[in-house]
């Protein structure tokens, strides 16, 4: 029987480094360079990008230690945990040109989250609402939903040109039933704030959908619900009602989330497991009002682990980066997101062993959504 032998290279000539101990996670804030010494006059290693996760093993005079080898400078970074170390993910050791030690990087950043683009105008009077439940009381996780939020929340405000006060986004344990009706509701959020005529509304959601067996309606189930008692939950036919009755100039929804009655990851949210075929709602009967949906009713919507988003959300997100413009004159039409949702979901799902066709409900296709510098 053989054995497999590593090689352990040992270099008893390698100098002491000379730091302050230190375990600490760090945010690179923007493009910089890994140097061989503490000194903006020492040789570059390898540059790191906006967003990398690092980690660092000591500090001296402002530059911090990198695990792996090679000094970044303490304005470039934001410290995101101290303390006793911890593993987040496996590192990926970057090897500089040359050769030699590379920093050791924890986690690699998504280009959906890094690379965002800005708008070319900007909708004082439009409103967004983003709701992503990852974690649920009575539901698995909706895996990557909280990060789904956050990223498409930073699409808001610099590719819709949306202000920051016309946002409004809740995350997990703050995404509860109370939060949906002060919302939607009469005389709600968005009801005080509408302009109307004026007024584009986008609304997001990613997290768990369920279907109402008996009605076969469609549910988006908040964090502080039981799937299994969905008519307590949040109707989709509820939210169309009410959003066509405000007078908004338009209505944009995007749906990541499924009414199958299975997560993300296959497991059952309803104690009756069997598939349903739920269709998330006929918004198409009221004005105005154009739904983007993750996937048909019958499927999954699925997340996508290398990319650490809702597979949907991260095409969408992809899409508003531009590359839903297929006639490149600057402009992302429904139709053109649409279509380039469709063919990139569902190839990306078949990779996956999965079926998944993002749904068009409503909606003119020639509207342009977004306009790019």
């Amino acid at each position: 029987k053989s054995r497999k032998i590593t090689k352990v290279p040992i270099n008893i000539e390698e100098p002491i480094i000379d730091y302050m101990p230190k375990y600490v996670q760090l945010e690179v804030k923007k493009k910089a360079p890994v140097r061989k010494e503490p000194s903006t006059g020492s040789d570059v290693l390898t540059e790191v990008s906006e967003k990398t996760v690092l980690m660092a093993i000591g500090e001296k005079d402002k530059w911090y230690y990198l695990e792996g080898g090679g000094w970044i400078y303490g304005d470039v970074v934001e410290e995101k945990e101290i303390g006793i170390r911890e593993v987040v993910s496996k590192p990926v050791e970057v090897i500089p040109e040359g050769g030699g030690k590379g920093p050791q990087i924890v986690e690699e950043p998504v280009d959906v989250d890094v690379d965002i683009p800005e708008g070319d105008t900007e909708l004082k009077d439009s409103l967004c609402v983003i709701f992503g439940i990852e974690k649920y009381r009575y539901a698995p996780e909706a895996t990557f939903a909280n990060r789904d939020a956050e990223i498409f929340c930073e699409y808001a405000k610099s590719v819709f040109g949306i202000p920051k006060s016309n946002i409004y986004k809740q995350t997990n344990e703050g995404a509860t039933k109370g939060e949906f009706d002060k919302v939607f509701g009469e005389k709600g959020w968005i009801e005080k704030r509408i302009v109307k005529g004026k007024s584009d509304v986008i609304i997001y959601f990613s997290g768990h959908g369920a279907p109402d067996v008996k009605t076969k309606k469609a549910y988006l189930i908040p964090h502080d619900i039981d799937p299994n008692y969905v008519s307590n939950a949040y109707s989709l036919e509820d939210i169309y009602r009410n959003l066509s009755r405000l007078g908004a100039k338009s209505v944009t929804i995007f749906l990541d989330a499924c009414f199958s009655g299975l997560s993300r990851e296959k497991e059952a949210l309803l104690a009756d497991a069997r598939p349903l075929r739920v269709r998330p709602g006929s918004p198409e009967i009221y004005e105005n009002i154009t739904v983007f949906a993750a996937s048909t009713g019958e499927e999954i919507s699925s997340s996508y682990r290398a990319k650490k988003h809702g597979l949907f959300t991260y095409y969408l997100l992809k899409g508003l980066q531009g590359y839903a413009d297929r006639n490149k004159d600057k402009k992302v039409s429904v139709g053109e997101l649409f279509d380039y949702l469709k063919e990139n979901v569902s190839k990306e799902a078949g990779f996956m062993d999965r079926e998944q066709s993002p749904q068009l409900l409503g909606g003119e296709k020639e509207r342009v959504i977004i306009r790019l510098k």
